[in-house]
């Protein structure tokens, strides 16, 4: 398989079955390669799961938490026992996309964790399978303020202190996201929606974007208007990297435009998903600091997932199979140059 081409320029699923989240994805921890550029010790990278409770929405938050690990020491009564070398002065936040789960994303979860950073990744009630087939509600998706609610509660949660045995600075927080996930990285910095996605889908350019079948399932009473269109913003986040965002045709231009923290847009621009230029393509053009990593070699919107090998898929489109010469675990490798690098100099 060829490496894939990547591109950077600087400015300044419907539903995937509950059977998916009953297989075992394919990944492997994976330790970031040291390089020149990012040189520094290699820390012990581990992986846990907790159980947190939103009492105020009712509504259960399962967090997956990948971190560097103590190796010399016993850490008492905190589930999360982190390196003393590592570090401190940064969060990350991750949400998986529509009808996913963390557990998809080891490959960058892992990384930033052998570097000594802290991810802590809310599981979506209602999208993700890891709370059960009865709670897969296909509408869930549709729900988008539910996404950033749970993120800033998570946040909340472990600025206590009760979960972690270092103190970290949550007042510096990068969030991560891909596809729904990356607008809610992007909400999370102020970015709104505004915009009924009807005349959009309706147009030639939406005519291969999946996204729009979204749209057409939507059952959300007139009374959740506001709740889509509020803002979600936390002080908290620093910086934002969207891998593949969505929900570009319905996202209020001038809230994006206002968002002022540096962000990171990485996308397919032959997609085999989403529109490049109605999703990813409008925030780089709106955003006032961003920079794009283009793929350019025949990637597609599930590149961002972890290697696995089930025959899934949604809307049609696999989630573990590539198309022809795209070697995911590759792209990958490549995409550490570019995220380090963005977190190293945000």
């Amino acid at each position: 398989m060829s490496l894939s081409k990547i591109r950077l320029t600087s400015k300044t699923n419907v539903i995937v079955a509950w059977a998916l989240g009953a297989l075992c994805w394919l990944a492997i921890p994976t330790v970031f390669a040291q390089s020149q550029q990012f040189h520094g010790p290699a820390f012990k990278a581990q992986m846990t799961k907790l159980d947190l409770f939103d009492k105020s929405r009712k509504r259960p938050i399962k967090v997956t938490v990948w971190f560097p690990s103590e190796q010399t020491a016993t850490c008492e009564n905190v589930p999360v026992c982190i390196d003393k070398q590592a570090q401190k002065n940064k969060v990350f936040v991750f949400s998986h996309g529509a009808m996913g789960d963390p557990m998809g994303y080891n490959w960058i979860g892992y990384a930033l964790a052998s570097k000594g950073f802290t991810v802590l990744a809310p599981s979506h009630f209602g999208e993700s399978w890891i709370y059960g087939p009865d709670n897969v509600d296909p509408q869930a998706a549709l729900r988008t303020w539910e996404r950033p609610l749970d993120v800033s509660f998570v946040l909340d949660q472990f600025a206590s202190g009760a979960y972690l045995s270092e103190q970290l600075n949550f007042d510096n927080v990068t969030a991560i996201g891909h596809s729904s996930g990356g607008f809610t990285s992007l909400a999370l910095a102020g970015a709104t929606l505004g915009k009924d996605m009807t005349k959009y889908c309706q147009s030639a350019a939406a005519e291969k974007d999946l996204s729009c079948q979204y749209a057409k399932m939507s059952e959300l009473q007139n009374d959740q208007d506001a709740l889509l269109a509020a803002s979600y913003k936390d002080q908290r986040i620093t910086a934002v990297i969207a891998f593949d965002p969505a929900l570009g045709p319905s996202a209020d231009i001038k809230s994006v435009s206002e968002i002022s923290v540096p962000v990171l847009v990485v996308a397919p621009i032959d997609n085999d998903f989403l529109d490049f230029d109605g999703h990813a393509g409008f925030y780089h053009q709106q955003l006032q600091n961003s920079r794009l990593v283009s793929l350019q070699n025949n990637e597609g919107h599930f590149v961002f997932l972890d290697s696995c090998h089930h025959t899934h898929k949604a809307m049609g489109v696999s989630l573990c199979e590539d198309r022809a010469g795209v070697d995911r675990e590759a792209v990958h490798k490549q995409l550490y140059a570019d995220v380090f690098g963005f977190i190293f100099s945000s």
